[in-house]
């Protein structure tokens, strides 16, 4: 970085004993930059706890027929398979028993039974029914198939629980702390973007990518937002902040802080900013804790440090 090597020269400018009178430092005006601060990073699509179901089965049995497709949006009680199973046969004689009967506590138990099964009884028709309201992601049946106690039939996602986990560089951890705004776009609709929360860091580093994890809160994507779609975050680091343009020259290091000699009349004052990016010629930098430094103010353009010496040694 060039700001690294102005350093290492103005401590060689710093042996030199020459003084020089203040109509010797040339001055340029601060501008204001349009340049917005911010962390660029990328990411993917994640569920948050709970956003993903897998419906399995509670019982044995045989699909007969396939009622919902992937890609199709669901309501939590919405058949999902017609299936036949003798334990199903048996809960469809008990329910009629109970209707026959007329005992209310009888037909209750059943119908917690079925509950408990994500079953649904229609006549002589046995469903398997959605637990969950979202969208069926992936099936893992077809007709015919038969399934066990615990198989994987059908993956329902919620899109209203989705995240984003998105990679930040090691060197870039210090700008990242939770609760900070970050927005968001996806690579499937660049032009719409979203607005979340950061929620969770994960304080471990990859020693591959030589990064860390950030999570955000819930994202209110579209529906059929696939989950590992690459997700694109803009973090604002210093929102609102007043951000400037000065050539590269007018920096001096050799403080806590990058540094600028403001004049101010007749007189001159150091302050400290940060640096927020480095092109060529120009740096966009932000006053330090707001401190006085505003468009439209005169710096120091060159030799400050001579300047800076002076001020100083008083």
């Amino acid at each position: 970085m060039k700001s690294k090597i102005a350093y290492f020269s103005i401590l060689a400018v710093l042996a030199v004993s020459v003084v020089a009178s203040a109509e010797d430092y040339p001055l340029v005006k601060v501008v204001a930059t349009e340049k917005g601060e911010g962390l660029y990073l990328t990411g993917h699509i994640i569920p948050q706890d709970g956003a993903l179901s897998i419906e399995s089965a509670r019982f044995q049995g045989r699909v007969l027929s396939i009622l919902k497709k992937e890609g199709e949006v669901v309501a939590e009680g919405t058949p999902l398979l017609l299936v036949s199973s003798s334990e199903g046969t048996s809960m469809l004689q008990e329910l009629e028993i109970a209707k026959k009967k007329n005992s209310e506590e009888f037909i209750k138990a059943v119908g917690e039974r079925l509950n408990q099964l994500g079953v649904k009884i229609d006549g002589q028709k046995i469903y398997i029914v959605a637990t969950q309201g979202g969208v069926i992601t992936k099936r893992f049946v077809e007709i015919g198939s038969i399934f066990n106690l615990g198989d994987p039939l059908v993956n329902i996602l919620q899109p209203s629980r989705l995240g984003v986990e998105f990679d930040v560089p090691e060197y870039e951890i210090s700008k990242v702390s939770v609760g900070q705004t970050i927005r968001i776009t996806t690579v499937s609709d660049e032009h719409k973007e979203y607005t979340a929360e950061i929620e969770t860091i994960i304080p471990t580093i990859d020693p591959a990518s030589r990064s860390i994890k950030a999570r955000t809160t819930p994202v209110r994507l579209p529906l059929g937002t696939a989950l590992d779609t690459l997700a694109y975050g803009k973090l604002d680091t210093a929102a609102g902040a007043l951000l400037l343009r000065v050539p590269t020259t007018a920096l001096l290091f050799g403080r806590d802080h990058p540094f600028v000699i403001k004049r101010i009349k007749a007189d001159y004052r150091a302050v400290p900013v940060e640096i927020v990016d480095e092109e060529e010629n120009n740096s966009t930098i932000r006053p330090v804790d707001g401190e006085g430094l505003f468009p439209g103010d005169r710096v120091v353009l060159s030799n400050g440090i001579f300047l800076y010496h002076q001020m100083t040694a008083k």
